[in-house]
């Protein structure tokens, strides 16, 4: 799996609490995929990534579509694979609804002084690997 793009990264901390954290990032739409140039506009598998990496608690990843509908969490394993970890949760979308997407994070058992975790986004291209979640 190769970057098509420079990835967006936020690293950020988590509280305990009951509220998600929640990120708005913009999926699908022809000026971002325009953006990285014709050779990765033939390319066949070319792959929107949203993932979120951590080193300590657990984190919960839900993904709402431009419709506002959530994505089921068990992807299709061919448009949508969903890979897990015990320090990570990675969604991989072949050709997503073009639109602005609510990624929401939730810490479990997240720390007093806070959870440290890293959100990944953008587009990459290669094989995914089985859906393992």
């Amino acid at each position: 799996m190769l970057s098509a793009e420079v990835l967006q990264v936020y690293n950020g901390l988590a509280y305990p609490g009951a509220t998600p954290i929640s990120f708005t990032r913009d999926l699908g739409s022809l000026a971002q995929i325009a953006s990285i140039g014709q050779v990765a506009l033939s390319a066949m598998n070319q792959w929107e990534m949203i993932g979120l990496s951590w080193k300590d608690a657990a984190f919960k990843l839900t993904l709402v579509q431009p419709n506002k509908i959530v994505l089921p969490a068990q992807g299709d394993g061919r448009n949508v694979v969903h890979l897990t970890g015990s320090k990570y949760d990675y969604y991989f979308l072949k050709s997503p609804p073009a639109g602005d997407w609510t990624v929401q994070i939730m810490p479990v058992n997240a720390a007093t002084s806070g959870t440290g975790y890293s959100l990944l986004s953008g587009l990459v291209q290669g094989a995914i690997p089985p859906n393992q979640a």
